[in-house]
């Protein structure tokens, strides 16, 4: 079974006051990949450079933020988490594995 996230080219930037930041690249595309629940970290950075056009010694950061449902109420911003690793996949997956939806 595979879970449906987009893929969004960006850059985070971390505001005075301490708030977060996302500020979409609107030139590039935003893609939709399946993932499956036992993807590793190098296939899901495969995924990614199979998509967009970054030389194989380019460095990929990777990135998510958590779903509403998730976070602490009334908290303006979460700061994003990084995939680095295997680990961080499979908590990434998570909370679509929960019937959680990523977008």
């Amino acid at each position: 079974m595979g879970h449906l996230v987009r893929v969004v080219v960006g850059d985070l930037q971390r505001l005075p006051h301490g708030t977060w930041r996302f500020d979409i690249n609107h030139v590039d595309v935003k893609y939709d990949l399946v993932l499956k629940e036992n993807e590793s970290y190098e296939e899901l950075v495969a995924m990614v450079r199979g998509k967009y056009p970054i030389h194989h010694t380019e460095p990929v950061a990777l990135t998510y933020d958590f779903p509403e449902w998730m976070k602490v109420p009334e908290d303006y911003t979460t700061p994003p988490v990084d995939i680095l690793d295997d680990k961080d996949v499979e908590l990434f997956m998570a909370p679509n594995a929960e019937g959680g939806v990523r977008n």
